[in-house]
């Protein structure tokens, strides 16, 4: 299955997406976000559109 999640400006929702990204079983994890949400680190490998 496949995680694709929406980052905005704030913090709040960093830390939904993390804890989707670290609790799923996700063959694949696509992040989308702004010029600010490239700043967004995780363990797990992702691709960020």
């Amino acid at each position: 299955m496949e995680l694709v999640a929406l980052l905005s400006t704030g913090k709040g929702t960093w830390a939904q997406v993390s804890g989707l990204m670290k609790y799923g079983e996700w063959d694949k994890i696509i992040v989308l976000g702004d010029n600010f949400s490239k700043d967004f680190k995780h363990e797990k490998k992702f691709y960020f559109i």
